[in-house]
């Protein structure tokens, strides 16, 4: 299997629960977040000995709060690779039933919180009855009374500690020092362990001070990292592991810094497409403009501060194009990360002002109370008393009927709307007005027959150049073509 730094005794423990068939039929990681529990578990779940040992493999990313019809359809289409049609428990928990009977299958499940026997019962029984012999669930979890609400046996627990400062300076030292020659590497040992002993025997910690350091040059500025005030700020030091965040986020540059922030609107554990963020730092204005080009430069530099990000470990659990390896797709912010970026968005730092609303679900109600968006998502149809105001760039909607006057916002950038419902207008008129919005995408809008983008500047500069481009108007939208105007 593959090594993880300071983790190959606990690696080869957790192959042993799995790969046992006698062991707990639940086997449960606990730690908290920063300790790495998701990187040994990723190595884990794609090791050859692993796939060679069962038929199946599901991954669900569980959180909180613990929706047991949600994980019954992921692990449905986990194994199926296609969505089921019911939200009912019991019909979700008979497919698991058939869908996996007598195979030997691994279903992880990420990030549970719940203590709540209920919730987890019917899904344990469903499981339980139709597996092969062998088959396990893996459970990562922050609490051991999650682990032991999901009926893990004692021998089924394995308890993730803290890495030892050795550990830790390796860590460190691969990134922050990657290619360079053991003497080198023997020079920067000694502030290296101070350093280290900031880490707190984190992972996280480490990777994140590595990827800054990789970034200095000579001891000095390694000395003025120890040293930073920003180790003694009242306001972070409260939350573990925000001083090394903050140290790395105040290395970046205005734009970065909004960028980055930016990622806190999605929810917690979201796979984040690095094509869809683009885009939206495009709307909102965060890479400049490119008036004339198309886009095409803003889209190229979008990368560019895509990759500076990941570059300092702000970004994780990469997927990679299938026909270029080196090209990333997707993307995830650990816990740690998202709040701290929900920290920035909240208290304004990047912006001087504070942020009112926030990644969190939000009622009608709340919505109703803001008086300007810049962005927005929303999965049911917006509530009438809603004001978008004329400051709205980015729209995404799902679900949702057209809201009515989608005109009047004229600094619309880009308009995301996926399967439209029946409800409200099905024909948006008038988006003559939308002359700023150089995207707009149309995915399952079965109820939209007619788009008109008529003296739309920046749309004529980006697609009409394209021979037998219909770029002014699109009638009969097929409901499964997914559409980038």
């Amino acid at each position: 299997m593959a090594e993880v730094h300071g983790r190959d005794i606990d690696r080869d423990v957790v192959a042993t629960k799995i790969l046992m068939a006698e062991t707990s039929f639940v086997v449960s990681i606990v730690g908290v977040g920063e300790l790495g529990r998701r990187l040994l578990l990723s190595l884990f779940f794609n090791d050859a000995q692993v796939k060679d040992y069962f038929e199946l493999k599901i991954w669900v990313c569980v959180s909180d709060p613990f929706d047991e019809v949600g994980i019954a359809k992921k692990i449905v289409e986990g194994v199926t690779r296609k969505s089921p049609d019911s939200s009912q428990l019991q019909v979700l928990t008979q497919c698991i039933i058939e869908c996996i009977s007598g195979k030997k299958f691994l279903l992880v499940l990420d990030d549970v919180w719940t203590e709540d026997r209920a919730k987890w019962e019917p899904l344990k029984n469903a499981l339980k009855s139709c597996g092969g012999m062998g088959s396990k669930v893996l459970v990562t979890t922050r609490n051991e009374k999650v682990a032991k609400t999901l009926d893990t046996l004692e021998n089924g627990i394995h308890r993730l500690g803290v890495l030892s400062d050795e550990a830790c300076w390796l860590l460190l030292q691969q990134i922050a020092l990657c290619g360079r020659s053991k003497e080198d590497c023997a020079q920067y040992k000694d502030i290296g362990m101070e350093i280290v002993g900031k880490c707190k025997g984190l992972p996280l910690a480490a990777k994140t001070l590595g990827s800054l350091l990789r970034c200095k040059n000579g001891l000095e500025e390694w000395e003025n990292v120890l040293r930073s005030e920003t180790w003694e700020l009242k306001e972070v030091i409260e939350v573990e592991l925000f001083p090394h965040l903050l140290l790395s986020y105040n290395e970046l540059s205005p734009s970065l810094k909004r960028c980055f922030s930016y990622c806190a609107i999605f929810p917690k554990d979201t796979n984040i497409k690095v094509e869809e963020v683009i885009r939206q730092w495009m709307a909102l204005g965060y890479l400049g403009s490119d008036i004339g080009s198309g886009g095409g430069d803003m889209e190229l530099r979008g990368r560019q501060y895509f990759d500076n990000l990941a570059m300092r470990s702000l970004f994780q659990d990469f997927e990679k194009d299938e026909n270029d390896g080196d090209q990333i797709m997707s993307f995830k912010l650990h816990d740690i990360v998202h709040d701290f970026a929900h920290y920035l968005r909240k208290n304004g730092v990047e912006a001087g002002t504070k942020t009112k609303t926030s990644c969190q679900a939000c009622s009608p109600q709340l919505v109703s109370q803001v008086k300007e968006y810049r962005s927005l998502k929303w999965k049911i149809d917006l509530p009438i008393c809603v004001c978008l105001g004329g400051g709205l760039r980015v729209l995404n909607l799902e679900y949702c009927g057209i809201p009515p006057g989608i005109e009047k916002y004229i600094h619309l950038r880009l308009l995301k709307l996926s399967y439209l419902s029946s409800n409200g207008s099905s024909i948006i008129r008038s988006c003559d007005r939308l002359a700023a919005l150089p995207h707009r995408r149309l995915r399952k809008a079965a109820a939209l027959k007619e788009l008109n983008i008529y003296d739309s500047i920046q749309l004529e500069q980006h697609y009409g150049d394209k021979e037998g481009s219909p770029w002014k108007s699109i009638s009969n939208i097929n409901p499964r073509i997914q559409l980038r105007m």
